[in-house]
């Protein structure tokens, strides 16, 4: 496995060699042989120039993208860095690293911010890499529609609801409370060291009048602007006319349901589970405050469910070149959407996103779209002076947080009174005297010997027991040093899992400012995405 090394304050671990991430998550990281038929090729030059090659000749959105990107940038104060890579795109030898999200309540948990800089990282190396431009832009999933996934905000030990006006996708809809939250978290933020500098940031994104998905990008301008960082809402009509031979073929073939179908089976033969699963048809309809799901009826009529709204084929053919841009991927065919639209090399994702793009590859080559690199984002745990000083006081090295909990527990335990429940002496001079018994009895007996390799596993299967027995006996007389340990534990990892998708990245501005953001950018290696302790 790939080793663990020392960075400036803190400690990288490869994510193969951590339980907390998903089984797929660390055979992708790993490159593991059992998915040599669904990785993207390796992220080197020679691959790189192909891919380039590929997208060149057929990539035509170009003029639309910076039309769109114009638009919507207008009446924003554009820092140096975008302008020059806004400029840069029109340029067709300038391409992209890209990542996407829905829009989240305050700008939501930490690996949000993670996943824009790490896309903003690569760019740079992807541009070293290739010798050409490369612009790091982050597409924003306004058109979901699950309210309950972007609602929430953690605000320390409470909870920040939002409460929308209207229904239909999250993007397009008013703020709604958002006034009445933004005064509970200047209150809780207040007494912050940045409490000011949060305020801010979130009082000048979330404005009476603006749509969630435009608050939400006036938050990751403010923030990552200065870094070059190009922000896209894809819910255009422009746009979606570039993606209309998709939608065609969604509606007139349903061509995606039996290929994912067939990938996901290849994939759980592997041992994987599949992420996202298809319909029929993965699409939805768009209009007067609906998102609703397009299903064929048995006539080869279509209707969009739960709502009036139905057409005759012919119907459905003019809606397209009349209004594409009512018609909505869902997550099968949001990353073909994508890559329609923008000139990528490489999309930065978790491992959950991840694991459904590999799903995708033999759409892309039906529709026939360039598929591009897939590459893991960085996953970082924060660790604070109060976090450092316990670690200490417990003897703790960074090297250990990455380890079951339980077992970290036991050896804690034993390294407190050292030799008190290790009976391995015991053991071997137990395995010598049976030695000596068993020649024995080999001389008189041979098949007496089967019966004392039984007697000998009897009796170290009973010694092991009774050393559970003495570890749950010293862990009860160290009960203090042991609830420490685990409140070590779930503050770097809680409720036993990664820290950046229990916390939102507003409060930790909140307590350590912008250099935050530099001092992460300081640990990233893009092109070696490891699992970051750092401390802050």
């Amino acid at each position: 496995m790939p080793e663990n090394t020392p960075t400036k304050r803190g400690y990288r671990v490869p994510i193969p060699n951590i339980d907390h991430f998903s089984a797929f998550d660390r055979a992708f990281m790993a490159r593991d042989s059992s998915l040599d038929s669904f990785l993207s090729p390796t992220l080197d030059r020679s691959n790189l120039e192909v891919l380039i090659r590929d997208k060149e000749k057929r990539y035509r959105m170009r003029k639309v993208l910076c039309s769109s990107l114009q638009r919507q940038y207008a009446g924003l104060d554009i820092p140096k860095a975008v302008k020059e890579n806004l400029e840069a795109l029109q340029d067709s030898g300038t391409f992209c690293v890209t990542t996407a999200h829905q829009p989240l309540l305050f700008g939501g948990k930490l690996y949000v911010l993670y996943k824009a800089l790490s896309t903003i990282l690569l760019a740079r190396s992807v541009s070293e890499l290739s010798g050409r431009k490369v612009v790091p832009i982050f597409v924003i999933g306004s058109e979901d529609h699950d309210i309950e996934e972007v609602r929430y905000f953690k605000l320390f030990q409470s909870r920040l609801s939002w409460e929308p006006q209207g229904s239909g996708p999250v993007g397009r809809m008013a703020l709604g409370n958002v006034p009445k939250l933004l005064t509970e978290m200047g209150q809780a933020f207040e007494a912050l060291p940045y409490g000011d500098f949060a305020m801010s940031m979130v009082g000048e994104a979330y404005r009476p009048g603006d749509t969630f998905s435009q608050s939400f990008r006036k938050l990751l301008h403010g923030l990552l602007g200065h870094l070059g960082l190009i922000i896209l809402d894809p819910d255009e009509a422009d746009l979606k006319r570039g993606f209309l031979p998709v939608i065609q073929a969604e509606l007139e073939e349903s061509f995606s349901f039996n290929l994912v179908n067939s990938t996901i089976k290849q994939i759980e033969s592997q041992g994987y589970k599949g992420q996202a699963h298809p319909r029929e048809i993965n699409l939805f309809y768009l209009e007067h405050g609906i998102r609703a799901r397009i299903e064929r009826k048995p006539d080869g009529s279509f209707h969009a469910v739960d709502t009036p709204y139905s057409w005759t084929k012919q119907e459905m053919q003019t809606l397209q070149q009349e209004h594409p841009e009512r018609f909505s991927p869902n997550v099968i065919l949001r990353p073909l959407y994508q890559e329609t639209i923008l000139p990528n090399l490489v999309f930065v994702g978790g491992g959950g996103e991840l694991a459904y793009w590999i799903q995708l590859k033999d759409t892309f080559e039906a529709m026939d779209i360039p598929y591009p690199f897939l590459h893991r984002r960085q996953s970082v745990c924060l660790a604070d002076e109060g976090t450092v000083t316990r670690m200490q006081k417990l003897g703790v090295e960074w090297q250990d947080l990455s380890e079951p909990l339980e077992e970290k527990i036991k050896e804690f335990v034993k390294s407190l009174e050292e030799g008190s429940v290790d009976l391995s002496a015991e053991k071997e001079a137990i395995t010598r005297t049976l030695e000596g018994v068993r020649e024995r009895s080999g001389r008189i007996d041979p098949t007496l010997q089967r019966s004392l390799d039984s007697t000998e596993h009897q009796i170290m299967k009973l010694l092991e027991t009774f050393e559970a027995r003495l570890v749950r006996g010293l862990k009860h007389r160290h009960e203090t040093e042991v609830q420490q340990l685990r409140n070590l534990f779930d503050r770097v990892h809680p409720n036993q899992s990664l820290q950046e998708r229990q916390e939102d990245f507003m409060t930790w501005l909140a307590r350590f400012g912008p250099d935050l953001i530099d001092q992460l950018a300081e640990n990233f290696k893009p092109l070696e995405p490891d699992f970051i302790y750092q401390e802050v």
